[in-house]
């Protein structure tokens, strides 16, 4: 099989790497992939929103299955496209996208189906919002409507800093036009949990949740990130807590989309606060999440191409995906200044060294080269992934190596995998 994989991040760095191991594949192309991806695939200088040059590409090619990572190339219609030209991909269709790509939209459909959620009010007015938020108690979360690559809700723990969201997001447009509409809702305590759901249309198969912390700072402070890091399998969590988030958060809207006969075929991938009330969804997600797929990458035992196969073709109900027994975790290494602005281009030292220690995998998210080194190029510059028998060999060996490496201005927090209290302000807990 020849494969072509759709994005720059370290999410399809993780797919290639696995594809690549796969003894059904031929070939991997990534477009337009990054510094790590060019070390197992071949890169192709085509961007990830350009669908009518990825579809010719596919044809001409001959690629036997694409699958899309970023969200706003699902969003930009890429599945339309590709299975509009007969061309086999993974993920689902456009308008199936805005359950990620609208929060307001994906809510309307929450309450329709009963599902829970957090409380919550949508607004298109800058001085309505205000109004309104002037009203509430606190902490409240103010969400972008649109896409944000991770960055979009804000944790307010107080008017003021309500009304800063709000001024940034509507005024400002510090997330350009995905603040042209917000979401404001009530906080959620509990265990904060990223569900990974494969579906054929027909069938689905929940994986075991991962666990992530997206504040920048250890301890769970600062402002929220795309993710600082994770674990998995959470730690914590019972087969009674996956059924019943089946149950109630998965299954409902699934089988209405099936029925409205608009199946979901492609990576389910809700957000979900597991509360003392029950599982309630924070938001749904519709591609593979970055950095839980590096982390199923390293431990699921199938063939992924297996999977992904038989979630195209329909055949899902025939394998049953599973984990292999131990613990996986990533550690991120990101800018200076990120989750807001930051420089690049800053070369990147002890790649090769971190690499060499057991158990490691680096997966490279915003990486190019430059004159034949690498550089950084993004926020979230790298995750180190690291495997191990229990949690805590695995936190040993992620931060052994991500100690060596080293670029001007690198971040990362110390306290991924750590056990943490239940903290009124997050509401993340890992036990």
């Amino acid at each position: 099989m020849k494969m072509l994989i759709i994005g720059s991040g370290g999410r399809e760095h993780a797919l290639a790497w696995r594809f690549s191991l796969s003894p059904r594949v031929t070939k991997v192309f990534v477009a337009p992939g990054n510094a790590g991806t060019e070390e197992v695939a071949e890169n192709i200088a085509i961007a990830a929103t350009d669908i009518e040059a990825l579809a010719k590409f596919a044809k001409e090619h001959k690629i036997h299955l694409t699958i899309v990572g970023p969200e706003d190339s699902l969003a930009a219609g890429v599945v339309d496209v590709f299975q509009a030209a007969g061309l086999p991909i993974f993920g689902p269709s456009k308008a199936l996208a805005r359950l990620e790509a609208s929060k307001s939209y994906a809510k309307e459909l929450l309450q329709k189906l009963r599902i829970p959620t957090a409380k919550h009010k949508t607004f298109d007015n800058y001085d309505e919002a205000v109004a309104y938020v002037k009203q509430q108690s606190f902490p409240r979360v103010v969400k972008a409507d649109g896409l944000a690559l991770g960055k979009g809700a804000i944790v307010c723990r107080s008017l003021h800093e309500a009304l800063r969201a709000l001024e940034d997001l509507m005024v400002q447009k510090t997330l350009g036009a995905a603040g042209d509409r917000v979401v404001i809702e009530s906080y959620l305590k509990g265990i904060e949990l990223d569900i990974y759901v494969f579906s054929d249309g027909k069938s689905f198969h929940v994986m075991w949740p991962t666990q992530g912390a997206k504040p920048l700072l250890d301890g769970d402070k600062g402002p929220n990130t795309g993710s600082m890091g994770m674990v998995l399998p959470a730690p914590g969590i019972t087969e009674a807590d996956v059924k019943q988030i089946s149950d109630v958060v998965v299954e409902p809207i699934l089988s209405y989309l099936r029925r409205k006969g608009t199946p979901f075929v492609g990576l389910f991938h809700p957000g979900v606060m597991l509360t003392d009330e029950g599982p309630m969804v924070l938001e749904y997600n519709v591609r593979p999440g970055d950095p839980d797929t590096q982390l199923y990458a390293r431990l699921i035992e199938n063939d992924l191409v297996d999977i992904y196969r038989a979630c195209v073709e329909g055949r899902l109900a025939k394998l049953k995906p599973q984990l292999k027994p131990g613990h996986a975790i990533s550690v991120s290494l990101v800018s200076q200044g990120y989750p807001g602005p930051y420089k690049k281009g800053y070369p990147i030292f002890g790649l090769k060294e971190a690499a060499r220690k057991p158990n490691i995998q680096i997966f490279h998210g915003g990486t190019m080269y430059q004159k034949g080194r690498v550089v950084t190029n993004g926020g979230r510059v790298l995750h180190v992934t690291a495997t191990g028998r229990t949690l805590e060999a695995a936190e040993k060996r992620a931060y052994q190596a991500a100690k060596t490496i080293h670029f001007e201005g690198m971040h990362m927090r110390h306290d991924i995998g750590k056990p943490l209290s239940r903290d009124n302000r997050t509401g993340r807990q890992i036990v």
